[in-house]
């Protein structure tokens, strides 16, 4: 008779750890996102950033450029700017940079382009750049500060900004000709 009741306990036992896993994976999974962001504002050592949005007024930062010079947003108010987070690797990167540079030409002094690479090395960064041939200001963010600031999470990604500094769009992905227009005319640079 003993036995009998032996695997009724351990299948009650069993059950219950089951429910208590369960219950552990349930709660982890509620609250990994606050630990996560606690953990990693911690280690970054600042406050924990929400992703800047349309209508509010982009983060400031301040960068070095290829050309070795430091580059801060705040110096740009007055002036729509477009922010653009890429890399060597990412190929839409490389396909919208033409679309970049020929407006860039096109509206000279109407507005800024700051593009932020991600990342990767000085050296890499300066070789694709003279390949690719662009003249607008390449910003280095080794440590990807900037990026989390902004909350990328894909590439390319790009904020197109007033001349107040306010983010007017937030683009993830590869900007098409007609897209770049259509922002750059809701900014006041094309009429």
């Amino acid at each position: 008779m003993p036995g009998a009741i032996l695997p009724d306990r351990r299948r009650r036992l069993r059950s219950a750890f089951l429910l208590l896993f369960l219950a552990i994976a349930l709660l982890f999974s509620l609250l990994y996102p606050f630990f996560q962001q606690r953990l990693h504002s911690m280690f970054a050592g600042e406050k924990f950033h929400e992703a800047p949005t349309v209508g509010a007024f982009a983060p400031g930062f301040e960068l070095q450029s290829l050309e070795g010079e430091r580059v801060s947003l705040s110096s740009l108010r007055g002036k729509p700017t477009v922010i653009n987070f890429w890399a060597t690797w990412c190929t839409p990167c490389i396909l919208e940079m033409p679309n970049l540079e020929e407006y860039y030409q096109r509206y000279t002094g109407q507005f800024e382009i700051l593009a932020i690479n991600a990342g990767e090395s000085e050296q890499n960064v300066h070789k694709f750049v003279e390949n690719i041939g662009v003249t607008f200001p390449i910003l280095l963010d080794p440590g990807l500060e900037t990026q989390y600031r902004y909350r990328v999470s894909g590439l390319p990604t790009t904020y197109v900004l007033d001349s107040d500094g306010i983010i007017q769009f937030v683009h993830l992905g590869q900007l098409s000709e007609s897209q770049l227009a259509k922002y750059l005319a809701s900014v006041g640079v094309i009429e």
